[in-house]
């Protein structure tokens, strides 16, 4: 059930991580890449807000694009800008479901909420929102996940990308003319 931790947390926010490392080492092409995904993702996001008359949302997302741009234009350094974009989507929408902006019973954080929001699957009813125990276990535990969200986007991503540059060296060479593992098995 606890598909948010098996998922979001140790996977896909290091590998978004990860891409956007990617990406900085592609300067202008990534840049590009960065700012089409931007801008895609921003629309998926606004057409939600609008269908679901979420205009608090909104009101957040617009105002992270213009951050995102000030960023961009001040400090053109590609992860704090693409970075705290990230991290702005992945707080609306987590942030959104937890607190019940996008609709009444999302508020199982970290439980298939967003699964159960699409009606792919139903999961346990939850009879009080556990938001509004502002000293629960429950809040604060997910209030501690959404502070997680940075560390793991730009601690973990990096860590991945190390990792996986090791790996490549192993199996496909570190330096042109290295084969590694790839060039015994095939013995090229």
């Amino acid at each position: 059930m606890l598909l948010s931790f098996v998922f979001d947390i140790p996977i896909f926010l290091p590998i978004l991580g990860v891409f956007l490392i990617w990406m900085s080492q592609k300067e202008a092409l990534g840049r590009k890449i960065g700012w089409i995904l931007v801008f895609g993702v921003a629309a998926i996001v606004i057409l939600a807000c609008l269908l679901l008359k979420q205009f608090f949302l909104l009101g957040l997302l617009l105002a992270a694009l213009v951050v995102t741009g000030i960023l961009q234009k001040t400090t053109h350094r590609f992860m704090l800008t693409f970075g705290f974009f990230t991290l702005t989507i992945f707080w609306l929408v987590s942030g959104g479901l937890y607190y019940d902006l996008w609709g009444a019973g999302g508020n199982h954080f970290m439980w298939y909420s967003w699964l159960d929001k699409m009606g792919v699957i139903t999961t346990f009813p939850v009879p009080v929102p556990t938001y509004e125990n502002f000293w629960g276990f429950w809040n604060l535990f997910a209030f501690f996940l959404f502070l997680t969200y940075p560390v793991i986007l730009f601690w973990m991503g990096p860590l991945f990308y190390k990792i996986l540059c090791w790996l490549k060296g192993i199996f496909f060479g570190h330096i042109p003319g290295q084969t590694g593992l790839w060039g015994l098995i095939t013995n090229k």
